[in-house]
């Protein structure tokens, strides 16, 4: 986040501050900081397949309300 333009980038660094874990946030701007926060060598993948649930290791998690 450093690098980035306070003046030109400031939705950019709003939106990420206060974020601890980026696998936590609902980010419009993620994707396109991919890149610049990870190697290239590193693959993410998207685990969730909605809003309401996630697979984290050998546990299937949902939210029911």
């Amino acid at each position: 986040m450093l690098i980035l333009d306070k003046q030109s980038q400031a939705d950019v660094i709003s939106t990420f501050n206060d974020t601890s874990r980026y696998l936590d946030i609902e980010n419009p701007f993620f994707d396109n900081m991919v890149p610049i926060i990870y190697p290239k060598e590193l693959k993410l993948n998207k685990a969730n397949t909605s809003n309401t649930s996630a697979t984290f290791i050998d546990l299937d998690l949902s939210i029911d309300n």
